[in-house]
């Protein structure tokens, strides 16, 4: 069996893993798309059909997730169970795609890569953010896309060659699909951006990457832009839904948590405004939701309620909302992806709560076993994670450069969350698999310097570039 034969038939075997783990999960749970897949899946159809400026539909949550799916689905293809297996498959393309660029670039080893693609491929955890219609697996392929080809690669000359004019035009596509699926991954794009003028040392050649990646994001948000005007005659460059986030971090009751209204049928019952939304403005809230205005009136005036609110709150309590930081980073970091108690749960409780997972009484044995078991996975992956970037750091080389770069995304990313947003579990999955590619550094360091020139061109002090 040749070499080629034999990569074959592991990536072969690697999907089928990942496959029947997401069916499995998909199985075992009961899986049915409801929340915010709802809305994913109504818009997807919308698209399929050539409606796409429904203000009832876009005023909230990202388009490209939606845009993904209304392929299949004007296909006929739209059981959830067939689009989770698309979804995982894009999915384990990006991780393969990622890993294969930086095993070839000489970044890490080759058995590194293998223990990497399995990793992902025969993780539960990564089961759980494919085995449901919500936009973090498909953001977490393209933030693997948009890393994979802003990475060099060597002087192939090819798609992946080193400033190649294809691959810039991928990047920048890849840059502009990832914003309009989740548009705060603009900032982890500066992040990156901001590395390659640092690598690039004075040269030119950074540019090229990071053009394209500025390219991409402006056409994100100049997309965004023109849809929010023809929908709602307003500019917004994200959508009206991002003054509920922001105010859902610094909510009245304290519990850092996001929950659905105040014009949502939970918050619309008699005294639910109450502990949530400031005292001062629940006659504001009360009046626009029983307004009977549609979509394309309320949602403007509903965002800048949420974020009048949510200045309000800051003005009042910062302290109060900084003591918050703790549980947000405890409930983005140190819980599976998958578990959430925290939305639909009106006591306002605040914290982590890692007791209510694992609470006998509410889960049953069974349930609160599997609670423990995927706890512990979810905490000994984290651990692994951390290993593998610490021993990228000895490691030296392109090796640290890129567990500081994935370092990096996943620092700001933390405190994006913590400081501006809110936290939940499965917030960490669109970076999650990326992480997962410092695991190929236990495996050891790579066996060869990378070839090919620098990815920001040859350093200005060397006889190359003299």
């Amino acid at each position: 069996m040749t070499g080629a034969t034999e990569e074959r038939g592991r990536t072969v075997a690697a999907l089928a893993v990942l496959l029947a783990g997401c069916v499995f999960h998909a199985v075992a749970y009961d899986y049915v798309p409801a929340s915010d897949a709802l809305i994913y899946l109504e818009r997807a159809r919308q698209f399929a059909s050539g409606r796409v400026l429904d203000p009832a539909t876009n005023w909230n949550l990202a388009p490209g997730y939606s845009a993904f799916l209304a392929v299949p689905i004007a296909l006929g293809i739209s059981r959830p169970i067939l689009l989770i297996l698309l979804q995982a498959t894009v999915a384990f393309a990006a991780f393969r795609f990622l890993v294969g660029r930086l095993a070839e670039s000489g970044t890490i080893s080759s058995s590194g890569r293998r223990i990497a693609i399995w990793a992902f491929s025969a993780n539960p955890l990564i089961w759980a953010a494919c085995a449901i219609l919500q936009s973090e697996a498909f953001g977490a392929a393209l933030m693997m896309w948009v890393l994979g080809l802003a990475w060099p690669r060597g002087s192939d000359g090819g798609v992946g060659g080193e400033g190649s004019l294809p691959r810039s035009v991928l990047l920048a596509a890849a840059c502009t699909a990832l914003v309009l699926t989740r548009v705060e991954v603009a900032v982890l794009l500066a992040v990156l951006v901001v590395s390659l003028a640092i690598r690039g040392r004075g040269t030119a050649r950074w540019w090229r990457p990071a053009g394209a990646i500025v390219i991409g994001v402006a056409l994100a948000i100049g997309v965004n832009l023109a849809r929010n005007q023809a929908m709602f005659g307003r500019t917004n460059p994200a959508s009206f839904g991002g003054g509920v986030v922001l105010y859902a971090g610094v909510n009245q009751s304290g519990d850092a948590a996001y929950h659905p209204g105040p014009c949502g049928d939970r918050w619309t019952h008699e005294g639910r405004f109450a502990g949530y939304v400031p005292p001062s403005m629940e006659s504001d809230f009360r009046t626009l939701c029983a307004s009977g205005s549609d979509e394309a009136v309320r949602a403007p005036r509903l965002d800048s309620l949420f974020r009048e609110a949510a200045a309000l709150r800051r003005a009042e309590d910062g302290v109060g909302v900084v003591a918050t930081w703790p549980s947000k980073f405890g409930r983005l970091w140190l819980l599976p992806n998958f578990f959430d108690i925290y939305t639909a749960d009106e006591s306002f409780r605040p914290g982590v709560r890692f007791a209510d997972h694992l609470s006998v009484d509410a889960w049953g044995v069974v349930g609160a076993a599997k609670h423990v078991a995927y706890i512990v996975l979810h905490l000994s992956m984290l651990m692994a994670i951390a290993a593998g970037l610490g021993r990228a750091a000895r490691v030296g080389g392109d090796a640290r450069n890129w567990a500081a770069l994935i370092g990096l995304l996943a620092l700001v990313q933390t405190a994006m969350f913590v400081v501006a947003f809110y936290g939940l579990p499965r917030f960490h999955a669109p970076l999650l698999p990326t992480l997962l590619t410092a695991l190929a550094f236990l495996a050891g360091p790579p066996p060869r310097p990378r070839p090919g020139p620098d990815p920001a061109g040859p350093d200005p002090s060397s006889a190359e570039s003299r």
